[in-house]
């Protein structure tokens, strides 16, 4: 076994197995997770073999450094959602940001990270950048501020260890897009 995963003519390709890419967003934390499978189970009726979903920040912090993975709200366990693309056969693209739009009021940023003013991008005027896409105009963060990346650290540090056990080719996930678009 290659254990080698490629994309070719629009599909993906896990060693030689291969699967059309045709996918729907399907954001766990939004639905009650006792519907999960009987989404999933529509999904794959309408053909569809791929999953996308985000895996907001702001949505499973707590606070500084305490994340809520299903322990609090059983919404947020992106563990068993993973696990259950997997029994349902489905490949799954994740996005775990830091930042992700998704509608969200914050860009998936915890508000602690937004509201540090030592992260805020600033204009070529010096004035404070603003993404106004979202419900509520925020500030823009300054990936060149190297306390932001320490803080991204504390997030990639508790998500990643999920997402590894779920990689193909042992497990379901065949691509990460960090960011949004």
């Amino acid at each position: 076994m290659t254990n080698s995963l490629t994309l070719n003519e629009g599909r993906v390709c896990v060693d030689k197995d291969c699967i059309p890419i045709y996918g729907a967003a399907v954001h766990y934390w939004r639905l009650d997770r006792e519907k999960w499978d009987e989404i999933l189970d529509k999904v794959k009726d309408m053909g569809y073999t791929v999953i996308e979903t985000y895996i907001p920040w702001e949505i499973h912090e707590l606070e500084d450094g305490s994340f809520d993975f299903g322990y609090v709200d059983p919404r947020k366990d992106i563990d068993a959602f993973l696990t259950l693309c997997e029994k349902k056969g489905f490949k799954v693209i994740v996005r775990p940001g830091p930042q992700i739009n998704s509608e969200l009021p914050y860009f998936g940023y915890p508000r602690r990270v937004l509201d540090n003013s030592a992260y805020h991008m600033k204009t070529p005027y010096g004035t404070k950048a603003i993404l106004n896409q979202a419900s509520r105009p925020v500030p823009a963060l300054s990936y060149a501020n190297e306390d932001l990346y320490k803080e991204f650290a504390k997030w990639y540090d508790a998500i990643c260890p999920i997402l590894k056990k779920h990689m193909a080719p042992k497990g379901s996930i065949v691509a990460v897009q960090v960011d949004n678009e």
